[in-house]
């Protein structure tokens, strides 16, 4: 039996929520999106850089959530930045093989091409041999 890695081994998750709040764990919420994982240091100087900072100067935010008319746009937004991300953490191989760990789970749930119905019996009754 493998041993679990203790909560301080794993890498920082960080996450965001449907309104764009960026946050911080060992573990992702219910709920949230992720956005990339890797090193605490690394990954909390790269978000603060990169991201949006709320009035308040200490909420983080992902560019173009809080502005987006519906979630659609959300949505193109978040992967925006991600992508953005991503391109940085892609310079560091540290951070990329902490951020494949994560999002293995993510790719593996996704289904591949276009899901087709099975064919529908026919109706048709069989031919009926005669001897």
């Amino acid at each position: 039996m493998s041993k679990r890695p203790t909560r301080s081994k794993l890498p920082l998750i960080a996450y965001c929520n449907a309104k764009g709040v960026i946050g911080f764990g060992r573990v992702m919420p219910a709920g949230m999106l992720p956005i990339i994982s890797g090193r605490a240091k690394w990954l909390r100087e790269t978000m603060s850089a990169m991201s949006r900072h709320a009035y308040d100067g200490k909420t983080l935010l992902v560019p173009g959530i809080p502005e987006a008319n519906n979630q659609a746009e959300g949505v193109k937004a978040l992967i925006k930045f991600r992508k953005w991300v991503q391109g940085c953490a892609a310079r560091n191989p540290e951070q990329r093989t902490a951020d494949e760990e994560l999002f293995s789970r993510f790719k593996s749930k996704r289904r591949k091409g276009p899901q087709t119905m099975p064919p529908k019996p026919s109706k048709a009754k069989p031919p009926v041999e005669r001897s």
